[in-house]
């Protein structure tokens, strides 16, 4: 099986202001948290509650520092009112185990609501490098929620955590070797494979025969496959000869 993959070699630096430096930093020390917070849950140091909490403390510390980077105009914005809502509701699902038909109800909600951010955004022109980095990392802890419930609540094996963990472990690794996640082109086949798992994660918060952790088995390990097809096009377009001038 093959993944449509193009990676193109940009003419033009990328480089870097303010801004991005902060919010790169900030989500280089929010995966070490997270990180940190899933191994001490696993051995046993930490409840749901406290990686609730040390989750919302990282968030509220990226909030109140971009303050000035929230918008052009500084002000929150209707968009980024939505992250926050479905950042809430994710600490809530969390902190309190949520699981059961109820649960992947609420998750699903939470889902739906990915899409309308980046839509108010772009309608009412509060697109920011703030906004987006909000939205994408409430994903990645959407999903390591997710994955947690399913260890620590539902009782599946430890592994079910990889799945949630690889978004934190990746930008971790292009910090030692001195990349960043914008450095990543869009990619066609990593969309739908996140959908999917996803919809199998919230789907086994309510009772599953056991035959399903195969499936989600196999999920997280599209994924592992997704984010290792990652690692080789950040590393291949970084290796692109410089543009004549």
């Amino acid at each position: 099986m093959s993944f449509p993959i193009n990676v193109r070699c940009s003419a033009e630096p990328t480089g870097s202001n303010e801004d991005e430096k902060y919010l790169t930093h900030w989500s280089e020390l929010h995966a070490a948290l997270m990180l940190g917070g899933a191994a001490n849950l696993v051995a046993g140091i930490v409840t749901l509650s406290a990686l609730a909490i040390l989750a919302g403390f990282s968030f509220a510390l990226l909030i109140w520092q971009g303050r000035r980077r929230w918008t052009s105009e500084q002000v929150f914005g209707c968009a980024n009112w939505v992250t926050l809502l479905r950042l809430t509701g994710i600490l809530v699902m969390l902190a309190t185990a949520a699981t059961g038909l109820g649960a992947v109800g609420t998750a699903f909600l939470l889902w739906t609501l990915d899409g309308l951010d980046g839509w108010l955004a772009k309608r009412h022109r509060k697109v920011s490098s703030f906004g987006d980095l909000f939205d994408k990392e409430t994903d990645a802890f959407f999903t390591l929620s997710l994955t947690v419930l399913l260890y620590q609540a539902v009782g599946m094996p430890a592994w079910i955590m990889l799945g949630g963990l690889l978004r934190y472990a990746f930008v971790l690794i292009l910090k030692t070797g001195r990349r960043k996640t914008s450095d990543l082109p869009p990619l066609r086949f990593a969309r739908p494979i996140g959908a999917l798992a996803m919809a199998g994660l919230i789907l086994g918060l309510k009772p599953m025969p056991p035959i399903y952790h195969g499936v989600l088995a196999v999920l997280t390990i599209a994924l592992g496959i997704s984010f290792l097809i990652s690692f080789w096009v950040i590393f291949r377009k970084s290796s692109c000869p410089p543009a004549n001038r």
